[in-house]
């Protein structure tokens, strides 16, 4: 199968070749190019879009209205796609790697792959119809309204990194690491299947996970010295959280189904309140010894003088 998909995407790229618009070229009629920006818009065109190399000398490309576009993966510069019908990434060619800042912006786009050594990249209204690839650089991942078929970042998110999910449904979720001060925010959305130990995320890092569904029964969500701050409410299906305190092999797990978590938030972080419930319920105690005490003593001497002054009279 693999073998059979690398031949059709050759397939592909020699029919690319053949007759396809090449964005990079100068002056094409569907392009304007300034000093540091190049845009083409083929809602006049029929032709297939190949980007290339041509395109490094810019900072930033945008490339709009195309049926089919190739992008090769010695482009070294920020890419933005709007409207584009289908999306292939002809290799997994490691002469990227020394590409750093990249930036890849997809709104209304179908993709089949992300190439690799992004530092950031967001889908909106978007579909990737096959995996990430290595992202050893990636910072900012953010995915709105959209379908993944595959997420994969095989390489944890650290540092100031953010991953930001909204309205997203992922059919597998295999790896979402996360280390450092990074953060995750999670919201309405969807995961079909999570991998084993694909949520895995250690001390210092922010989650924020709210009104989103797991739907496989065996979503185990990993944290390892919780210190900052995790956020988990109203989600529902069937997942549980794993709590790794140092190096330790001993575990805490709670099990949730088919409810909110707003409840399991109190069972997650209930020993830090159980433990500022006990203080207070010590110092009241205290407080009403003392005050109980000194009520009696209080009693005590009004009494005595009471029976004093009766003594005298008589």
């Amino acid at each position: 199968m693999a073998r059979l998909r690398l031949l059709i995407a050759l397939l592909h790229a020699f029919c690319f070749c053949c007759d396809s618009a090449i964005v990079g070229e100068e002056n094409h009629e569907s392009c304007f190019a300034s000093e540091s920006v190049l845009k083409c818009d083929f809602i006049e065109s029929t032709q297939d879009v190949r980007v290339d190399e041509r395109v490094n000398k810019f900072q930033t490309v945008l490339v709009m209205n195309a049926g089919q576009l190739l992008l090769h993966p010695s482009v070294c510069t920020s890419v933005s796609l709007y409207h584009i019908g289908s999306v292939m990434f002809t290799s997994t060619s490691q002469r990227a790697a020394n590409c750093s800042g990249k930036a890849l912006h997809l709104h209304n786009v179908t993709v089949d792959q992300i190439p690799p050594y992004l530092e950031m990249i967001s889908l909106e209204n978007s579909r990737l119809t096959g995996t990430f690839l290595s992202q050893p650089h990636l910072k900012k991942v953010k995915v709105v309204n959209s379908w993944l078929r595959h997420f994969d970042l095989d390489t944890a998110m650290s540092g100031t990194s953010e991953v930001r999910l909204h309205r997203t449904n992922i059919t597998t979720l295999n790896k979402l690491h996360m280390a450092g001060r990074s953060k995750l925010f999670m919201t309405d959305s969807m995961v079909q299947k999570v991998s084993e130990n694909a949520m895995n995320f250690m001390e210092h890092t922010s989650i924020e996970v709210m009104r989103s569904v797991f739907q496989d029964d065996s979503t185990e969500i990993v944290v390892h010295n919780y210190k900052i701050g995790i956020i988990l409410a109203n989600i529902t299906g069937s997942w549980r959280i794993n709590y790794k305190c140092g190096d330790t092999p001993d575990t805490h797990k709670t099990a949730v189904d088919k409810y909110s978590a707003d409840k399991q938030i109190g069972k997650q972080n209930d020993i830090p309140l159980q433990v500022a419930l006990g203080v207070l319920g010590v110092m009241l105690a205290i407080s009403v010894c003392y005050n109980c005490y000194t009520l009696n003593e209080s009693r005590k001497i009004k009494a005595k003088y009471r029976y004093t002054g009766i003594t005298t009279q008589s």
